[in-house]
């Protein structure tokens, strides 16, 4: 593992991709790591496949900073397109899945956790989300989304899928933690139609 931090280098093979998806390798490689940037690498090599990047380059990917020429700016958009499944590796579609917005809320999260980047959900996630088996769908939104989770809580519906719509109360799920947002989800009961007009008649 020691191999793939070289300086201010970072190289991730297939293998060592694949092995990342094991905690504790995850956890080895980010404590060894002496940089945020190179922390923010780590985390877009595991999301996209990215296998070789240095704290020197500027990095087109989701979720990443210019923390070179542009230090001020925290995020970017790729110019490639957004419709994708991040994390689809990761996720069982016979199980819930969880529909966060960024891809650290997903981290924590933890388990079966779909981030949109973003306050969408892009064309591949809708159809794959309704073409699964999977019939339970979470989603967590932050409150100035309320308009969109209302809309994709219809049309989840609308194909047979049971929705919970989880009320962060102003919080991210990375602020919350992976404790505080489970029992949050274990609390928060299936919408129902009259649930959603009366959310709908309250925007």
């Amino acid at each position: 593992m020691g191999d793939l931090i070289k300086g201010n280098i970072l190289l991730l093979s297939n293998s060592a991709l694949s092995a990342l998806t094991s905690l504790g390798a995850f956890l080895y490689i980010w404590l060894n790591l002496k940089t945020k940037p190179m922390k923010r690498i780590l985390l877009a090599a595991l999301m996209i496949g990215t296998h070789f990047a240095t704290a020197q380059e500027e990095i087109d990917t989701y979720e990443m900073s210019r923390f070179e020429k542009e230090p001020y700016v925290k995020y970017r958009n790729p110019s490639a397109s957004r419709d994708v499944i991040p994390n689809e590796h990761l996720i069982n579609w016979n199980v819930p899945v969880i529909l966060c917005e960024g891809l650290f809320d997903a981290i924590a999260i933890k388990r079966n956790a779909i981030p949109l980047l973003g306050k969408n959900i892009q064309s591949s996630l809708m159809k794959k989300i309704v073409t699964s088996v999977v019939d339970k769908i979470y989603i967590a939104l932050d409150r100035d989304a309320i308009k969109q989770a209302l809309k994709f809580c219809e049309r989840l519906m609308a194909e047979g899928k049971e929705v919970y719509l989880v009320d962060l109360q102003d919080k991210d799920p990375s602020e919350m933690g992976f404790e505080n947002f489970t029992k949050l989800i274990q609390t928060t009961l299936p919408l129902t139609y009259y649930d959603l007009m009366e959310q709908k008649l309250a925007i």
